[in-house]
C-alpha cells in the first residue's frame, strides 16, 4: 500500500495552474495567490501596486456568490467556512477586501503538487492545518484590521504550509529501512490491542474511532504510516513472547528498536505533514530509550510534541466559535485536551526522573484538563466489533483513573516547581500538610474501584495508580529527610520542629511500604512484565527511602531496609527486560548498595580483648547480617531527629551518601 504509485511519478508530472491570476501577476506570468488570500495577492502587496481578479475565460466577472468555483482540484474536498475556507469565495469579490494576515502569510505554500496521493479520510485534515498567533502580537492586527472575526483566542485554520512531494532519493532510503513493510496483519491486530489495553487508557492520544476505522480499511486507506510505527513502538513494550517471534524479533528490546528506527526515518524524511498525527506519533516515539545523553529520548520527543503543541495552541482553550462543524476534521477539541495533557502528564514524570525543570508551566495555559466523558468521547463512533477486538471490558473506569492520574501529576508539577528552584527552597509546614491533604482526596476513588475490580487491565492500572500517588507522597517529603545542610546538632531545635520531621519521615516511610507491597501484589498476579516505562521512574524515590533505611543504626530496620530494597530490585532486574532505563536504574542502585556495604565494613570497630586479633569476619558474609555501630543515621530516626535544615553532625554518615 505504501508508497502510492503517484509517489514516483510526481516529479515529471507537470503543475496545475492556479484557479485564477491578477491581471498584474497575469501580464508578468508570475504564480498569483490571490485564490488564496484575497485580493490584494501577495506580490501586488509587496510591489504596491493596485490588484484586480482577472476572471478566467467562460466565466463573468461577478459570479454569484452561490456558485462559486470553491475546488482547485476534483479530488479536493468542498472547504468549511471558516478563515481558510472563506478564501476562495473572496478570491473573485471585487467589494471590499478581507484582511486575513495569517492565510496570506501562508498562502504561497498552498498550491500543492501531485505527490504522494492521500486518502478521502486524511485529505480534509491535510487541506488545512491550525496556526497559533500571539492574541497580543499578529492576532491583534487581526483584530484591528478584520474587527468582526468571531475567534479572538489567537487560533487560526490556514491552508496546509507545504507540498506532499518526496523526492526520489528520500523514497528510495525510506523503502531500504522498511518503512513501507509493515508486519503481517495478524500481529499488527495483536499490537494495536496490546496500545489499547496498556498504553490508552493512561495515554490517550489517538482517537479510537478514526484510527481503527483506517486501521481496518480495505488496504489501511487514510491510516498515517508515520503514527502506525509510532503505535507499534509503544504496543511492543507489552508484546507476548509468541507476537514478538512471530514478528521474527528475538526480544522486545529488539522489535522496539526496529518500529523506532522506522518511525524516526519517516520523521526525519518530514513524510507526515499534519501537524496532529505528527504531535500523536512523536509523544508515543517517547517510548523509546536507549541513550543515557538523551539525545533522542523521551525528554526529547517530549520536548518536540510541546513545540508543536504551542505551535498550533494547543495550550491554550480556543474560543467557542472556533469550534464546530465550520472547521470539520481539523478540530477536535477533545483530541486537543487530551494531546496537551498527555505532553503534560509525560513531562512532569521525565523532570523527576532526570532531575530538570518542567518545560511546561501551568500558568501558561489555560486548556481545561479532560475528564472522564471527554476521553469516553475518544472512543465514541466504534462498532460492537472493534469494541470487542481491540478495547478493555468497562473503559469507563480506566477513565475515571486517567482523570486522577492527571490530578495527582497536576500537584506533583507543583511540588516541584518549588524543589527545582536555583535557590535551594523547601516548602512550609502549612503548605505540605495542604497538598498532602490535597493528595490523598484522589485516592478515595481508589477504593470504590477496588471493591468491584475484576478486570486484570483495571486492576493493572489501579496498581499502576498507586504506584504513582505513592511516589508523590514521598516526592512531596523527600527534601525534609534528606536535608543535607546546616551543622546544628537535633537537640538544638525546638519540639515541634522535631516532630514535625519525625511525621515526614514516618509518612515517607510508610508510602515506600506500600510502594513495596503493592510490587508484592504485581508480582503474584504476573502483572511486572505489563509495566508501563514510568514505572521505572515512580520506583526511584522508593529506592531512595529503602537505600536510607539499609544504613539505619538499628538492626531490625537495617535488615527491614535491605529486604526492602532487594524486593524492589528484583522488580527492577525484570523491567531490564523491556526497558532501557531500568538497565541504568539497577546499575545505579546496586552499585551505591553495594558501596555503602563496602564503606560499612570499613568503618565497622576494631574488636577490643583478648581474643581481638582471632577474630575474622566470615567471608561472602550477607549484607543482611552487617551490624554498624554508629551515633547517627542519614534517616529522620525517632532516637535521632536532625534540625530545620540540618546535616548530620558525624561527618562518617556522610561517606555512605558519597558514591
Amino acid at each position: 500500500m505504501w508508497p502510492h504509485s503517484d509517489v514516483t511519478g510526481s516529479a515529471s508530472k507537470s503543475r496545475k495552474r492556479a484557479a485564477a491570476a491578477c491581471h498584474a501577476c497575469h501580464a508578468r506570468k508570475v504564480r498569483c495567490s490571490i485564490s488564496q488570500t484575497g485580493p490584494p495577492c501577495t506580490n501586488c502587496s509587496l510591489d504596491n501596486v493596485n490588484c484586480q481578479a482577472r476572471p478566467r475565460q467562460g466565466q463573468s466577472l461577478r459570479r454569484p456568490r452561490g456558485t462559486t468555483r470553491t475546488r482547485r482540484r476534483g479530488n479536493n474536498p468542498p472547504r468549511a467556512s471558516s478563515d481558510a475556507g472563506s478564501i476562495v469565495q473572496d478570491a473573485v469579490d471585487l467589494g471590499e477586501p478581507i484582511y486575513r494576515p495569517m492565510t496570506g502569510h501562508f498562502g504561497h505554500h498552498s498550491e500543492r503538487q501531485d505527490g504522494r496521493s492521500t486518502s478521502p479520510l486524511s485529505l480534509q485534515q491535510t487541506a488545512c492545518s491550525p496556526v497559533y498567533g500571539d492574541p497580543q502580537g499578529i492576532a491583534l492586527v487581526a483584530e484591528v484590521c478584520e474587527p468582526e472575526r468571531q475567534g479572538k483566542s489567537g487560533h487560526f485554520i490556514v491552508a496546509s504550509l507545504s507540498s506532499d512531494n518526496i523526492d526520489p532519493d528520500t523514497l528510495e532510503y525510506l523503502k531500504r529501512r522498511g518503512c513501507f513493510d509493515l508486519p503481517h496483519f495478524n500481529i499488527q491486530q495483536e499490537l494495536v490491542k496490546a496500545y489499547f489495553h496498556y498504553v490508552h487508557p493512561f495515554f490517550p492520544v489517538v482517537q479510537a474511532s478514526s484510527f481503527l476505522q483506517a486501521f481496518g480499511s480495505p488496504e489501511q486507506k487514510g491510516a498515517s504510516l508515520q503514527l502506525l510505527w509510532s503505535v507499534f513502538l509503544a504496543a511492543a513494550n507489552f508484546a507476548d513472547t509468541t507476537t514478538v517471534q512471530s514478528a521474527g524479533f528475538e526480544s522486545r528490546k529488539a522489535m522496539k528498536r526496529s518500529m523506532f528506527l522506522r518511525a524516526k526515518a519517516l520523521y526525519d524524511a518530514e513524510y507526515e505533514r499534519s501537524k496532529i498525527t505528527l504531535i500523536q506519533a512523536v509523544l508515543l516515539m517517547g517510548f523509546w530509550y536507549a541513550d543515557t545523553e538523551d539525545r533522542i529520548g523521551p525528554w526529547h520527543w517530549n520536548g518536540v510534541a510541546i513545540s508543536l503543541c504551542q505551535s498550533i495552541g494547543l495550550h491554550r482553550q480556543p474560543d467557542a466559535s472556533f469550534n464546530g462543524s465550520q472547521n470539520g476534521p481539523s478540530v477536535n477539541r477533545d483530541l486537543w485536551m487530551h494531546l496537551w495533557w498527555s505532553c503534560f502528564f509525560r513531562e512532569a514524570w521525565l523532570s523527576v526522573g532526570m532531575g530538570r525543570p518542567m518545560r511546561i508551566d501551568l500558568e501558561h495555559s489555560d486548556t481545561q484538563r479532560p475528564d472522564a466523558s471527554a476521553s469516553e468521547r475518544l472512543c465514541s463512533g466504534l462498532t460492537e466489533a472493534q469494541r470487542q477486538e481491540y478495547l478493555p471490558d468497562n473503559p469507563h473506569d480506566l477513565f475515571l483513573l486517567w482523570d486522577e492520574l492527571l490530578c495527582v501529576t497536576s500537584i506533583l508539577s507543583r511540588i516541584l516547581t518549588v524543589q527545582h528552584l536555583a535557590k535551594r527552597t523547601l516548602f512550609s509546614q502549612s503548605d505540605v500538610i495542604d497538598l498532602d491533604r490535597e493528595l490523598r482526596g484522589h485516592h478515595g476513588h481508589l477504593d470504590y474501584l477496588r471493591a468491584g475490580a475484576t478486570e486484570p487491565v483495571l486492576t493493572l492500572h489501579m496498581h499502576h495508580f498507586e504506584l504513582f500517588f505513592e511516589s508523590t507522597l514521598i516526592t512531596l517529603y523527600r527534601p525534609f529527610i534528606l536535608q543535607s545542610l546546616g551543622h546544628q546538632p537535633a537537640a538544638t531545635h525546638a519540639k515541634a520542629t522535631r516532630d514535625w520531621l519525625s511525621s515526614a519521615e514516618r509518612k515517607a516511610t510508610t508510602a515506600a511500604m506500600n510502594t513495596t507491597n503493592i510490587l508484592s501484589n504485581m508480582i503474584t498476579a504476573d502483572m511486572i512484565r505489563l509495566s508501563q516505562s514510568l514505572i521505572c521512574i515512580a520506583l526511584v524515590p522508593t529506592l531512595q527511602i529503602h537505600l536510607l533505611h539499609s544504613v539505619s543504626p538499628r538492626k531490625l530496620v537495617q535488615r527491614l531496609g535491605c529486604h526492602q530494597l532487594d524486593l524492589c530490585m528484583m522488580v527492577v532486574n525484570e523491567l531490564k527486560v523491556t526497558f532501557f532505563g531500568a538497565e541504568i536504574l539497577s546499575r545505579l542502585f546496586t552499585r551505591a548498595r553495594d558501596t555503602i556495604n563496602s564503606r560499612r565494613r570499613g568503618l565497622e570497630p576494631t574488636p577490643v580483648g583478648p581474643d581481638a586479633g582471632n577474630v575474622r569476619s566470615p567471608e561472602g558474609r550477607s549484607r543482611h547480617n552487617d551490624e554498624m555501630a554508629m551515633p547517627a543515621s542519614p534517616v529522620v530516626w525517632d532516637s535521632n531527629v536532625p534540625g530545620d535544615y540540618g546535616r548530620m553532625t558525624d561527618s562518617r554518615y556522610a561517606d555512605y551518601l558519597k558514591y
